[in-house]
C-alpha cells in the first residue's frame, strides 16, 4: 500500500483524512467483564477501523491518531451495592497495558463513570473503589497521560417517599483534585441552601441533604490525599 494515492498526499491532508475516518461523535465505552455476566445496551453502530488494518504502513500512520481524536469512557459496575466491582477499577490500567505506551501517550480524553451510589446502600467498597482508581493512575502510567484530560464521574442519590429522589452528580478532574473537590463541595452546599428555601421542605429532607453532603465529603476524603503532584510523581 506504499504506492496508494493516499500516501502521495501531503502529510497534513493525509492526517485530515485519517481523522475524518477514525473520529467518533461520542465516547467509546469500555466495560469490565469481571464478576457475574451482565447485559449492557450496545449500539449497532460499527467503528470502521478497517483503514488501520489495511496494511502495516496505514496501521503505523493512523493508530496513534485514533487514540488522540477519540474520547474513551470506562463504565464500572457498582451493582449490587454490597460488592462494587473493585476489579473494574483496574479496567483503565489493563486498557493502557493492552494498547502500549506509545498509544497511551496519544490519549487526550478519559472519563471513568462510577455510576450511581445510593446513600442507604453505600458501603466502604465504594470508597475503596474510588481510592483504587487513584492507585491505578499513580506512578508511571499517569506520566504517560500528561496530555490527557482524566475525569471521574459519579452520582449520589437518596429516595424520599414524599419528594422522590434527590441527589448530587459530581465530577472529579484528576489533574486538579483540590479545585475539583472545592467546586463540587460548594455546589452541594448551594443545592442544600436552595432546597431549604422550597415550600414543604421539612426536617427529614434537611437531615437527608446534610447526610448526602457528609457522604460526599467522606468519599472525597478517600481520594483527597492524592494531590496533583503526587499523581504526577
Amino acid at each position: 500500500m506504499e504506492n496508494s494515492p493516499l500516501r502521495q498526499l501531503p502529510p497534513e491532508l493525509c492526517n485530515y483524512i485519517y481523522e475524518l475516518a477514525l473520529t467518533r461523535d461520542r465516547p467509546l465505552v469500555m466495560f469490565s467483564c469481571s464478576g457475574n455476566p451482565r447485559q449492557y445496551p450496545v449500539s449497532r453502530q460499527e467503528y470502521p477501523l478497517s483503514l488501520v488494518r489495511t496494511c502495516t504502513v496505514f496501521h503505523n500512520d493512523a493508530t496513534q491518531l485514533f487514540y488522540a481524536v477519540n474520547a474513551f469512557q470506562f463504565k464500572l459496575n457498582t451493582f449490587p451495592h454490597d460488592r462494587a466491582d473493585l476489579e473494574g477499577a483496574q479496567l483503565l490500567a489493563s486498557f493502557l497495558d493492552m494498547i502500549g505506551r506509545t498509544n497511551t501517550c496519544a490519549l487526550r480524553s478519559i472519563v471513568i463513570d462510577v455510576g450511581t451510589i445510593w446513600h442507604d446502600q453505600c458501603s466502604r467498597t465504594h470508597r475503596r473503589l474510588l481510592r483504587s482508581l487513584c492507585d491505578g493512575l499513580h506512578g508511571g502510567r499517569f506520566r504517560d497521560l500528561q496530555a490527557c484530560d482524566i475525569r471521574v464521574r459519579t452520582e449520589l442519590q437518596y429516595q424520599i417517599w414524599r419528594s422522590g429522589i434527590v441527589g448530587f452528580t459530581f465530577e472529579l478532574d484528576m489533574r486538579n483534585l483540590g479545585a475539583s473537590l472545592d467546586r463540587n463541595g460548594r455546589q452541594i452546599r448551594e443545592k442544600k441552601v436552595r432546597a431549604a428555601q422550597l415550600d414543604g421542605y421539612d426536617q427529614q429532607e434537611e437531615r437527608i441533604m446534610l447526610s448526602l453532603q457528609q457522604l460526599f465529603e467522606g468519599l472525597m476524603r478517600e481520594v483527597g490525599s492524592y494531590s496533583s503532584s503526587e499523581l504526577a510523581s
